[in-house]
């Protein structure tokens, strides 16, 4: 069962393509901030250097404000959001449904195809997990997962040029599934929920990536965003900053 059956929500405008969008996001204190940061450039910093973006790739989309984000900066892009949640699915949904470029599923990405139990957030949404922990409930409900590689083959996505990742605990399931795309992929923004899964995703894309911005507020929980080296080289001044004693 859902945290809420009638959750509440809140609607305003905001800016796409030059022009006021229409969005809906749950009316709590946390919905409203993660929305806020996510269109202020907080949580996932744009990377206005990187030209020719075709596909990005959002697994665990909430209810669209990334999307959003990345519809209003890279225009010609292919973007695929992935929410699991059917609430949260349904305002996804209404939040992009007229942005040409966009295609959400109403499914959960992992490394098998299976069916899980999506537990309960105990103040909000945006903080139910596959795993009970200090911010869940011991209830839930059945969602439909997917293994992440074959469905990027059934979706006919090859080639990633920017993956966002939020999925409150399958970040590593899911990397592991796409392993052989991670070094194409220009920029990647994770989500980790343990020290453990961290280190995990910091291992798998150092060789082919750089952690280039990082967002760590308690202890096993932060945003990281990692850029490819490929993409580092070409903008001049970077190694400006590495200090070598």
């Amino acid at each position: 069962m859902p945290a809420n059956p009638n959750p509440k929500t809140i609607s305003f405008n905001v800016g796409l393509r030059g022009q006021p969008h229409p969005f809906t996001c749950f009316d709590t204190d946390i919905n409203r901030k993660i929305t806020n940061d996510i269109f202020q450039g907080i949580t996932y910093p744009l990377f206005k250097k990187i030209p020719d973006v075709t596909c990005i790739v959002d697994i665990g989309a909430n209810v669209g404000a990334t999307p959003v984000l990345f519809a209003n900066e890279y225009t010609n892009a292919r973007i695929v959001a992935f929410e699991p949640a059917p609430e949260t699915f349904q305002l996804l949904q209404k939040n992009t449904a007229s942005i040409s470029g966009v295609e959400v599923h109403p499914y959960g990405l992992f490394d098998t195809d299976k069916e899980a139990i999506l537990y309960q957030g105990n103040e909000d949404t945006v903080t139910r997990s596959l795993a009970e922990g200090i911010d869940t409930k011991s209830t839930g409900g059945t969602i439909i997962l997917r293994d992440a590689r074959k469905c990027f083959q059934t979706l006919s996505i090859e080639k990633i040029d920017i993956l966002k990742i939020d999925t409150e605990g399958a970040e590593r399931h899911i990397l592991s599934s796409i392993a052989g795309m991670l070094p194409q992929i220009l920029v990647i923004y994770i989500e980790f929920h343990s020290e453990e899964d961290r280190q995990f995703i910091d291992a798998l894309l150092s060789p082919s990536h750089r952690l280039f911005n990082a967002k760590i507020n308690v202890p096993h929980r932060g945003d990281v965003t990692y850029v490819a080296k490929d993409v580092l080289r070409t903008w001049p001044g970077v190694e400006d900053y590495k200090i070598v004693l």
